[in-house]
C-alpha cells in the first residue's frame, strides 16, 4: 500500500480551498523558501503521528475558527488486509479523512466501504455468537468451504469463523456479492493499523552559485 493522493485544508499557509496533489513512486516538493514545502510534510505527519489536537498556530491565519482537513488516498496492492479491502473502491483506492477542530482530537473517517450483499452465512461484516456458530458450522455449503480454502485450520469459535470469512473476502474481493457505500465510517484500529508508516525527518542544506 502506498500514498497515491493527497489533499490537505486549513493547515498552516494552506487555506480551506486547499492544496491537492497526486505521488508517483518519487516526489519532489519544489519552492522558493517560505512557500509551504515543510507545511505538506508536517501535515502527512500530522495525519499518521498524531492523535492530539493541534495549537492555534496550525490552523490557518493562527484561527481556531479553521478546519484542518487532511485527506489521502492509498494505492492498494495485492497482499493488503481485509479491514483495508473492505474500504477501497473500484480502483483499489482507500480513501481516510482526518478533520481536526481546535482543542479537540481529530475525527478519522473511511470514506466508503463494501456493504456485503450475499449469504449471511459467509458475511465477513455479520456477528457471529457461540449460538449461531454451532447451526452455521453444521450447514453442508460451509462445511465444504471450510475444507476447500482451509482444511489445516480449526474452526469452531465465532472468532476463529470470523477470520476465515475475514480471510478469504480480503483476497477474493472481486468476487464477493457487495454494493459501495460512500457513507463515512470512524475508521477502526484495524483499518488503520494496515496503513504503511511514514517518517519525518527534516534536513537543512544550504545551496549556493557553486553547489
Amino acid at each position: 500500500m502506498r500514498i497515491k493522493n493527497v489533499k490537505i485544508k486549513g493547515f498552516r499557509s494552506i487555506n480551506s480551498t486547499g492544496v491537492e496533489f497526486t505521488v508517483d513512486s518519487i516526489a519532489a516538493f519544489i519552492g522558493r523558501n517560505s512557500a509551504g514545502k515543510s507545511n505538506l510534510l508536517e501535515a502527512l505527519d500530522y495525519f499518521f503521528n498524531n492523535n492530539s489536537s493541534l495549537p492555534p498556530e496550525d490552523h490557518y491565519r493562527k484561527s481556531t475558527e479553521e478546519v484542518i482537513e487532511i485527506t489521502i488516498d492509498f494505492q492498494l496492492d495485492e497482499e493488503t488486509e481485509y479491514d483495508a479491502v473492505i474500504h477501497a473502491n473500484n480502483e483499489k483506492l482507500l480513501r481516510i479523512r482526518k478533520t481536526y477542530y481546535f482543542g479537540q482530537k481529530p475525527e478519522t473517517e473511511v470514506l466508503g466501504y463494501w456493504k456485503y450483499a450475499g449469504d449471511d452465512d459467509f458475511n465477513p461484516q455479520g456477528k457471529y455468537t457461540a449460538t449461531n456458530i454451532r447451526r452455521i458450522l453444521a450447514v453442508e455449503d460451509v462445511q465444504l468451504f471450510l475444507s476447500e480454502n482451509f482444511p489445516d485450520q480449526e474452526v469452531t469459535t465465532p472468532a476463529q469463523y470470523t477470520a476465515v470469512i475475514k480471510q478469504y473476502w480480503g483476497k477474493n474481493i472481486e468476487n464477493m456479492p457487495k454494493e459501495w457505500d460512500d457513507t463515512p465510517q470512524i475508521a477502526s484500529k484495524e483499518t488503520l493499523a494496515a496503513l504503511p508508516a511514514y517518517y519525518y525527518l527534516p534536513v537543512t542544506y544550504t545551496v549556493n552559485d557553486e553547489t
